[in-house]
């Protein structure tokens, strides 16, 4: 039987490894990005809400953090905005980060709340951008 921790690091720990902290934390990561999406766009979320055939009330959950989605409710959402919605299973040992190919050869990462660090490179045009930039 494996120990839990002890004290407030120890519960922090436990926490950030439970299903539910997880589910969250991807959540928060999701609406983050949606929201600079809608920014770079000028979509309102009246017009997020419209395009991706929701309620307004809906769309003001999903900001305040309350929203449950679906994955097909997430593509909705990348649709209206003019994205694509990936995913993607880590190694639990390995760190992962998502590189966006840019036109004119650049990648740069993703920048959300959650992951402030930008990350710029050259990449060469024949490159199939399955090579991670540092």
């Amino acid at each position: 039987m494996m120990k839990k921790k002890v004290g407030f690091a120890g519960l922090l720990a436990d926490a950030r490894n439970s299903p539910e902290y997880k589910a969250e934390r991807l959540a928060l990561q999701f609406a983050a990005e949606l929201e600079r999406l809608m920014e770079e766009k000028s979509i309102t979320r009246a017009q997020l809400a419209k395009k991706a055939g929701v309620s307004k009330a809906y769309i003001t959950k999903l900001f305040s953090g309350e929203g449950n989605y679906t994955l097909e409710t997430m593509v909705r959402f990348a649709d209206a905005v003019g994205a694509d919605l990936h995913q993607h299973l880590c190694d639990g040992g390995r760190r992962m980060r998502w590189l966006e190919s840019i036109p004119g050869g650049r990648m740069t990462t993703v920048p959300t709340p959650l992951a402030r660090k930008t990350v710029v490179s050259r990449m060469d045009e024949n490159d199939d951008g399955l090579t991670s930039a540092a």
